[in-house]
């Protein structure tokens, strides 16, 4: 989520710009409590990183028991996101950031 919000941020010149175009990704971001809640189990939300440790979390709470797939998507989905989402940040800071400052 931080990732998501950093990324997010970078194009815009003030946060109060940003505030407003920022609540889509974040809203998308928490789409998969609708599937644990039962009211949209959808599995095309297994494609967002937040789907996994949500499921972690209702199996801690005996909601649900994950099959052994679930289990390993559930790790391996959210570090591979979040690899994806720090190169992205950090191009992303490059563009906006540094080539804006004049540095390097």
């Amino acid at each position: 989520m931080l990732l998501v919000g950093f990324t997010t941020s970078l194009p815009f010149a003030s946060i109060s710009d940003w505030f407003l175009a920022s609540t889509i990704p974040l809203a998308v971001m928490n789409l998969p409590i609708l599937y644990l809640s039962g009211m949209w189990p959808n599995p095309v939300l297994y494609l967002l990183p937040t789907q996994g440790p949500l499921l972690l979390l209702a199996s801690a709470f005996d909601q649900l028991s994950l099959t052994p797939w679930q289990a390993g998507y559930a790790v391996v989905y959210p570090v591979v996101s979040v690899a994806g989402l720090w190169w992205t940040a950090k191009v992303l800071f490059g563009r906006y950031v540094v080539a804006k400052s004049g540095g390097m």
